[in-house]
């Protein structure tokens, strides 16, 4: 989908799905709006809870258009992956490490684009924090792209994972203050990185920080919690 069609598609939500989402669920936006925003690309860090998030993320932005990147997963989901179709997404694999996904998220950074990464690498199943992985710190650090936490609270009530239907429930979207990387430029650096966005992450969600921590005691020997599912392969040159 060209550029001016992704216009239309975000505009025609504006008008047909934000009043729903105000009137069914309450949704609200607090935090600094994203009227303006860097020159350059920008990454949208969110919690990830519900199916609904990527809608929400949208809302949250407007009038930005925001490019997703999501696991080949979300595709298979009966009415979800026209979206992603139609917001021309990237797809990352769910048995292995996606290359090409993280190399167009790169490319739609550095073309300005604003891209949302859920730092979690996946769908919580409870609605808690889960670790976070190294993604959005690889790709803030290899395009030197500022970083916006967003805290997503009450969607997991709506239509969590093991969620068939959904319900009504207020909604709230916290955004935080544009975060930078300014580790070192390395695996250990990204760790720390990756702490600090998932300890703003839970302030922004109301959550314990100590179930966020993200980096392990030896960064350079990450615990398996800490695996990466957009991890390059290791026998490939390509890098993001």
């Amino acid at each position: 989908m060209n550029e001016r069609l992704r216009g239309l598609f975000v505009d025609a939500h504006a008008l047909m799905f934000w009043p729903l989402l105000r009137l069914l669920f309450r949704a609200s936006v607090h935090g600094p709006r994203l009227r303006t925003r860097p020159p350059g690309g920008l990454i949208i860090a969110p919690n990830h809870v519900s199916w609904f998030d990527p809608l929400l993320v949208q809302y949250a932005c407007y009038p930005h258009r925001v490019t997703f990147l999501m696991t080949e997963l979300y595709y298979d989901v009966p009415g979800v992956g026209w979206y992603f179709r139609a917001m021309g997404t990237p797809v990352v694999r769910e048995d292995g490490p996606s290359v090409g996904a993280m190399k167009a998220a790169r490319n739609a950074l550095r073309a300005g684009e604003v891209v949302c990464l859920f730092p979690e690498g996946q769908l919580t199943p409870n609605g808690s924090l889960q670790p976070g992985m190294r993604g959005v710190a690889r790709l803030a650090r290899r395009t030197n792209s500022p970083v916006l936490p967003l805290g997503i609270r009450g969607a997991e009530h709506v239509l969590s994972k093991i969620q068939t239907t959904p319900r009504r429930h207020p909604i709230s979207l916290h955004l935080g203050r544009i975060m930078h990387f300014d580790e070192t430029p390395d695996r250990a650096g990204d760790y720390r990185f990756t702490d600090r966005l998932m300890h703003t992450l839970a302030g922004l969600t109301g959550q314990d920080a100590l179930t966020a921590a993200a980096a392990p005691t030896n960064p350079e020997k990450p615990s398996p919690a800490h695996k990466d599912p957009t991890q390059e392969d290791p026998t490939s040159k390509s890098r993001v």
